[in-house]
């Protein structure tokens, strides 16, 4: 697997923090990041004043079950709420660090409220003055009635609409995101491109996003990764049960998937369930991400 590539901090740039009662603002070359303290999310992320960010970034392991996960894993999920599931922050501790750069360490949980299962999450977010963002997560499930596998490891976010052309190295084609939605007469998850190197998104104007995946043993190597790319929300996937009701609730805004692991799909419509060595067990996981 080929290096890690990230932006060279320009000489002497140092991260600068402003607290207030309800946000941090973290400036960094030509990025200024907002992180609310309530959701323990970026929610504004300014590059050369042009807005990233139009959801907030945050952890995320739910998806819509397909018609093979169904009748086996999906419904799992569905009876451990994992459709419920959001992410609640605990702590929150900041720290400035000597080469310039600055660490905010999230104590946070996923898990639905009407069960005693979560995931334990501890979430390191390091700001370079680079301009780039890494996003560090180990995640540890607890509790009682756990489901036995997860959907996916990742972060969800959003992107102003403007965001339409997607370059990756990677499997499958097609490079505007208007043409990756495979609309599956029943709505479902759908349009997940794997084995990625790097990932980037742009609106056409010159600003643009970048994705890759470290191997936390190692963070100079790149791990492969999944994403998608549409403009549906998962929950509105996972509600919708034809394709005129999907459509109905399009969002003008790109909602960008990264993936560090996916359950298999398996053919559990028609045949066997996802085999174990396809599987994304309930287990202790560990995933890093750098955007920028």
């Amino acid at each position: 697997m080929s290096a890690l590539k990230k932006p060279e901090a320009q000489n002497e740039v140092r991260i600068s923090i402003e607290k207030t009662t309800s946000s941090v603002k973290v400036s960094g070359g030509r990025s200024v990041w907002t992180l609310s303290l309530s959701s323990g999310a970026i929610s504004s992320w300014k590059k050369e004043n042009v807005e990233l960010i139009a959801q907030p970034l945050l952890p995320s392991f739910f998806r819509a079950p397909t018609d093979n996960d169904n009748p086996q894993d999906g419904k799992d999920w569905l009876d451990r709420k994992l459709q419920f599931g959001s992410v609640h922050t605990r702590g929150i501790d900041f720290k400035e660090n000597e080469d310039g750069t600055a660490n905010v360490k999230l104590s946070q949980k996923f898990g639905p409220k009407v069960l005693s299962w979560s995931l334990d999450l501890s979430t390191t977010l390091t700001f370079s003055p680079s301009g780039s963002l890494d996003f560090h997560v180990t995640g540890n499930p607890v509790g009682q009635a756990l489901p036995k596998t997860l959907p996916r490891i990742g972060v969800t976010l959003g992107l102003p609409a403007a965001f339409q052309t997607t370059e990756w190295f990677g499997r499958g084609p097609i490079s505007q995101i208007s043409d990756l939605w495979a609309a599956p007469e029943f709505p479902q998850d759908c349009s997940n491109r794997t084995d990625t190197r790097w990932f980037k998104i742009s609106n056409g104007e010159g600003a643009g996003l970048v994705a890759q995946f470290y191997k936390p043993s190692n963070k100079t190597q790149r791990h492969l990764f999944d994403f998608m790319a549409s403009h549906y929300d998962v929950k509105d996937i996972f509600e919708s049960k034809h394709p005129y009701e999907l459509e109905g609730k399009k969002k003008e805004h790109v909602i960008l998937r990264l993936d560090a692991e996916h359950h298999g799909i398996g053919t559990g419509s028609c045949g066997p369930k996802t085999l174990d060595e396809y599987a994304l067990k309930a287990a202790p996981f560990e995933f890093g991400l750098v955007l920028y």
